[in-house]
């Protein structure tokens, strides 16, 4: 481990997870976000959303603007789009 890296823990409610990551604080929110894909494999119409501290975080920003540190918990939301109303 680097000294950018830190260790963070990760939650995601809908899948009763926890996990525990490094991640680089120079890295992209996106990057993370492309790592979870792989791992959660949500569906066609579903997206990945991080939360920390109540801020939903952008993907294009980087985890030190968000001044995220060690043991820092960050919520993993997995939204659905679109879909049909049947009546």
């Amino acid at each position: 481990m680097n000294n950018r890296e830190i260790p963070i823990i990760l939650v995601c409610k809908e899948k009763q997870k926890t996990y525990q990551v490094q991640v680089d604080i120079d890295s992209l929110v996106e990057d993370l976000i492309t790592e979870l894909h792989q791992l959660l494999q949500p569906g066609n119409q579903q997206e990945i959303v991080l939360y920390y501290n109540g801020v939903v975080l952008n993907q294009k920003k980087h985890f030190k603007d968000y001044k995220i540190v060690k043991g820092s918990t960050i919520e993993i939301i997995i939204k659905t789009h679109g879909g049909r109303l049947f009546y």
